[in-house]
């Protein structure tokens, strides 16, 4: 045996670090990435039971946009997307603003080739407030077949 190899494993677990390393630091090198940001928005009103108030949830295609609604209350908005790819991807969400303590929503989700998904994303607000943020979807696309194995990295 070579005197270069007496502990393989020191080397194997170098290998595996560096991996994990550049796919932290650069997901380029294995992935291609794809970002959609979506603005969001929502009003929490003091609601009175009057005619006057007007309560209802937003239909705009651009921004994910819950409307106006009382506090404690539930309103929920869908996001479509496909993967359009020959090969699975995965979809990470992030949400920012002083909106996103009160959303919840998939922290991330696999998608086949040419499948379609649809996530949730549900508003609670606890307090009157005008509230804005964004969601982003960040997909990583493989460059190769070994490069699915990092998906749990990212």
């Amino acid at each position: 045996m070579n005197k270069k190899f007496k502990k393989p494993a020191i080397y194997i677990g170098a290998i595996l670090a560096l991996s994990i390393l550049l796919v932290f630091t650069s997901p380029q090198i294995l992935f291609k990435q794809e970002t959609i940001t979506y603005p969001i928005k929502a009003e929490v009103i003091n609601y009175t039971n009057s005619t006057a108030t007007p309560i209802g949830v937003s239909g705009d295609s651009d921004v994910v946009n819950f409307g106006r609604l009382p506090p404690a209350s539930n309103s929920t908005k869908f996001l479509e997307f496909k993967n359009n790819n020959v090969v699975e991807s995965k979809t990470v969400f992030t949400i920012e603003g002083n909106v996103s303590q009160f959303i919840t929503a998939p922290k991330d989700i696999m998608l086949k080739p040419g499948k379609e998904a649809k996530i949730n994303l549900k508003f609670h607000p606890e307090t009157i407030g005008n509230y804005t943020g964004k969601i982003t979807l960040k997909s990583y696309i493989p460059l190769s077949p070994v490069s699915s194995w990092f998906f749990r990295l990212v």
